[in-house]
């Protein structure tokens, strides 16, 4: 399991400049990228702990579900703004 996170950060290099060319926001892709590893790090240490008192497998379906989720809400989006919470 140790494959899927790195997958998703080259992932997100690669992706990076298309992202911003289709949104015509380059300059603003740092942000995005910096968002994702700054909200990767910060749920690893919680879903750790829960995935000793819940079990590997429960937490891991639900982390793909939210990851899911996410994913296809950042695809519907139309402008980049829709991106953050904010």
């Amino acid at each position: 399991m140790i494959y899927l996170p790195s997958v998703n950060e080259i992932a997100m290099i690669i992706a990076q400049y298309a992202i911003g060319a289709a949104f015509h926001d380059i300059p603003d892709q740092s942000y995005t990228f910096t968002a994702y590893l700054l909200g990767f790090a910060a749920t690893q240490l919680l879903l750790g702990r829960l995935s000793d008192i819940f079990g590997r497998v429960s937490i891991l379906n639900a982390a793909l579900f939210v990851f899911m989720v996410g994913t296809v809400l950042c695809g519907l989006s139309e402008v980049q703004s829709k991106f953050s919470p904010s």
